[in-house]
């Protein structure tokens, strides 16, 4: 999964950028009370389709959809609807992919509607924000982690600061030229192994060497 030239930086960082432009414009317009779900996605698709980018969540798994929603206690994205409208204190988070001349990046934003958001919530986006936030400073710290283990045991130790609890078996991968791509970056380290099949892909690769142009999410 390594970017090799600068070329697939450039177009990689491109194609990230892109989902994050994407990501706040539908939450600065889309998001809010009397906005469908499927609202969002018909938005998402004009949107990329300005900036000269496919939809690749259109091609995983016959999702069929250029975003993934959730909101309130939903744990993953899910599929817009047509019936599905936001309301007043919802928790709303999307997730979106874009590419650039072969190169895949991804963005997510969460977002709650409302002015007083209860303390619970912002705790959450809080400390959520939090945990991205330790894992990039790792790399301009004076011991930076040498592999992917040491790196996403910054994950649940950051999020136990504010109280927030990993949820097993959810995680990211890598990314570059294909949206998916191995070794998985499992949002929790290893403890034990597990028989269950669904779980193996998330303990393959537990000490790889973080190398320079490794790309993940």
């Amino acid at each position: 999964p390594l970017l090799k030239s600068n070329s697939d930086l450039k177009s990689f960082r491109t194609a990230c950028a892109i989902a994050g432009q994407v990501c706040d414009e539908l939450l600065a317009t889309y998001v809010a009370p009397g906005q469908t779900t499927m609202d969002v996605e018909r938005e998402a698709n004009r949107l990329l389709a300005l900036k000269r980018s496919s939809a690749p969540f259109k091609t995983v798994d016959g999702f069929g959809h250029a975003v993934c929603i959730s909101i309130n206690d939903e744990v993953v994205n899910g599929p817009p609807s047509r019936l599905r409208t936001f309301q007043e204190g919802d928790l709303v988070s999307i997730a979106i992919g874009a590419e650039h001349r072969g190169l895949y990046g991804k963005a997510a934003r969460t977002r709650y509607i409302g002015d007083d958001c209860p303390d619970n919530i912002q705790n959450l986006i809080t400390g959520s924000r939090a945990v991205f936030d330790r894992v990039l400073d790792a790399f301009s710290s004076p011991q930076p982690p040498q592999t992917l283990q040491q790196l996403l045991r910054l994950v649940p130790e950051t999020a136990n600061r504010y109280g927030l609890t990993i949820i097993k078996g959810t995680g990211g991968c890598a990314i570059g030229k294909q949206l998916h791509m191995e070794p998985a970056t499992y949002n929790h380290p290893p403890e034990k192994a597990h028989d269950d099949a669904n779980h193996e892909h998330m303990h393959e690769h537990p000490e790889d060497v973080l190398l320079p142009g490794f790309a993940f999410t």
